[in-house]
Parts: structure tokens; C-alpha cells; sequence
């Protein structure tokens, strides 16, 4: 069941905006994590290509060493991409124990001081 958007439960905390900021930020955080890593692989290759004509790099080598970039920046691509799918969904996780949580008091009642007594038809046998 969801919880009615009040200010009554903004203000009581009842209301939670955090994960919804949370899938936000994650959706903004994939599109600058996706362009930075573009950008430096542009500007990598770029770098590796020009210095390499400095250097004197022999033609296997030079082959060799730009196969490695590209494949070594497709890696990160997609662990980069996978270790902030997982941060994101570790913050909404623990609001959503939050939630759980608050379901289950507010079915079972204020339980605190209470002990658990026996319905009728459930009385100790001997």
C-alpha cells in the first residue's frame, strides 16, 4: 500500500522522498559516468596515437597497445557502470527495510509491553 503524499507525512517522516532522489541521481549519475568514460577514451586514444609517433613505436606494438586501451576501457565501462547500479540499489535497499518495517508495526500493532496471550482455544495441555 502506498503512502498518501501529505505534508503531514512529509513532516512526520512517514513519507520518504529519498529513494525517489535516489533513482534520479542514478539515472543522471549513468549519463556524466557515461560521458566522462567516452571522453577520456577519445582523449586517451588521441593521446596514445600522437605519443606513439613521438615515441617510435614499432607497428605491433603501437597495434598492440591501442587493443589494450580499448578493450581495457570496455571493461571499466561496464563495471563502472554495474558498481553504481549497485551502490544506487544498496541506498534504496535500506529504505526499503525502512518501509517493510513500518508495514509490520503498522499491522501487528504497538506490541511494546504487551505479552502474548493465548487465544481461547489455545490452552496448555498437561
Amino acid at each position: 500500500m502506498a503512502k498518501k503524499r501529505t505534508i503531514g507525512n512529509y513532516l512526520g517522516f512517514r513519507w520518504l522522498i529519498t529513494p525517489t532522489i535516489i533513482k534520479i541521481l542514478h539515472v543522471l549519475g549513468l549519463i556524466i559516468l557515461n560521458l566522462g568514460m567516452l571522453g577520456s577514451f577519445i582523449v586517451g586514444l588521441i593521446v596514445l596515437i600522437a605519443g606513439s609517433t613521438q615515441v617510435d613505436l614499432e607497428g605491433s606494438i603501437k597495434i598492440l597497445a591501442i587493443v589494450g586501451f580499448v578493450i581495457v576501457s570496455f571493461i571499466m565501462f561496464f563495471l563502472v557502470n554495474i558498481l553504481w547500479r549497485m551502490a544506487c540499489e544498496n541506498v534504496i535497499l535500506f529504505f526499503s527495510i525502512h518501509e517493510m518495517i513500518s508495514g509490520i508495526e503498522r499491522t501487528t500493532g504497538d506490541l511494546e509491553g504487551k505479552a502474548a496471550e493465548p487465544e481461547e482455544g489455545d490452552e496448555e495441555e498437561d
